[in-house]
């Protein structure tokens, strides 16, 4: 499956220097993937660094959720009835949860919290 980057703002240029979840991600069953944020503020186990490996491609709901500032949820970034990666991690001393990863944003801010950039991958 290949999974390519949406980047918007002025600097959207910038986002493949800036941005450490590439532009174009080619992943297949039995790929090894590391995760690039923490999962459910790390309270699951899964963190930045997780690495897991693809056991399917499936048309389910995200696991993963977005917060706003406020704690509140925001909408998914995935498009509806696309597939997703079901990734397969060891957790602790051979316990495995599975979770199906959807999109994440990352975003260039200046200082006052102005947005300059942003990639959806």
């Amino acid at each position: 499956m290949i999974f390519e980057a949406e980047d918007r703002g002025i600097l959207k240029d910038k986002m493949e220097q800036q941005c450490i979840a590439p532009t174009k991600l080619e992943i297949k069953v039995g790929a090894q993937v590391m995760l690039l944020r923490n999962q459910n503020g790390g309270l699951s186990g899964l963190v930045n660094g997780s690495i897991g490996k693809v056991i399917a491609f499936v048309n389910e709901p995200a696991s993963n959720f977005r917060t706003g500032s406020d704690g509140k949820l925001l909408p998914s970034l995935n498009t509806p009835g696309e597939l997703l990666p079901k990734v397969r991690f060891v957790v602790d001393q051979g316990v495995t949860r599975d979770m199906v990863v959807g999109r994440e944003e990352w975003t260039l801010e200046m200082p006052d919290g102005e947005p300059l950039g942003a990639r959806i991958q």
